[in-house]
């Protein structure tokens, strides 16, 4: 997991304290499909990978814009983040996140480019963490934009129908998670299946309720702004002990108040930092 990992971790913390004053932040986030996907899986270095990993693709450009919704409290919905994705011609993606709550907003950045590099960058404090993802991550993703399935469907899942989003075809896609759980995306054909916009579901009372949404604000065939995947070589550089430690301090936030900020086992995170630090 390494890299990807640690940009996981740091999320869970960040919206750890966020809860702290605002209960509805407490909704785990989902994550959106084709952004960053966790690799677990330990196989042996060879050739095939690394010839993935470096090929260069070309894909239609676009800038995407989302709002999460939390529906377990609030019929209406509870705001939990604002969502931004860029991705460019060469496939390199960004994913601006905003979360709020009583402490203000706070805006996380994520850029992964095409050829393995990502970073989190955090501008409230002028602050990254940077490395490279596993081999075998860029090469399943780049696989995975050229060998979509047809229809947008995976092992699991069913088309349910097609409806025009933001001017473009999407196919609404469902997945029965549980006998009372299920989740439905829509999905665009023409961009490698890219997920647009998702809706989860529960069952009560003999009835399918809407539990979560990551709603579509806007979607543009456009080159997305350069300066989101470069304007960031003034951040200074830390590891994830201390980018967890600074942006604790910046929000006022104390060991006293939320002790579980500051758990052990920053060395651990540190070292994962160092291991992403070559190209695996």
């Amino acid at each position: 997991m390494y890299l990807d990992g640690l940009f996981q971790f740091l999320r869970r913390k960040l919206h750890g304290v966020l809860a702290m004053t605002n209960k509805t932040m407490r909704f785990a986030l989902a994550s959106l499909a084709g952004v960053t996907a966790i690799v677990t899986a330990v196989v042996s270095y060879n050739y095939s990978v690394a010839a993935k990993a470096a090929a260069e693709i070309s894909v239609k450009p676009f800038v995407m814009q989302q709002t999460l919704l939390n529906f377990t409290k609030n019929p209406s919905g509870d705001v939990l983040e604002q969502r931004i994705l860029l991705r460019r011609q060469d496939s390199s993606e960004a994913l601006i996140g905003t979360q709020f709550s009583q402490r203000g907003p706070i805006t996380l950045r994520r850029v992964d480019w095409a050829d393995g590099r990502s970073a989190l960058l955090v501008d409230l404090i002028h602050a990254r963490m940077s490395g490279f993802r596993p081999q075998l991550s860029i090469a399943r993703r780049k696989e995975r934009l050229f060998n979509f399935p047809a229809n947008c469907v995976f092992q699991g899942e069913s088309k349910a129908g097609e409806e025009t989003l933001s001017g473009k075809l999407a196919y609404r896609v469902e997945r029965q998670i549980a006998p009372d759980d299920r989740s439905t995306e829509w999905r665009l054909p023409d961009y490698e299946c890219q997920a647009i916009q998702m809706v989860r579901e529960k069952l009560q009372d003999g009835g399918w309720t809407k539990s979560f949404e990551a709603r579509l604000d806007l979607f543009q065939e456009v080159d997305p702004d350069p300066n989101v995947f470069e304007n960031w070589s003034v951040y200074e550089e830390l590891r994830p002990s201390d980018l967890r430690a600074r942006l604790y301090q910046s929000m006022g936030v104390t060991p006293e108040a939320c002790p579980k900020c500051f758990e052990k086992g920053s060395a651990e995170l540190d070292a994962k930092y160092e291991h992403a630090q070559t190209l695996q």
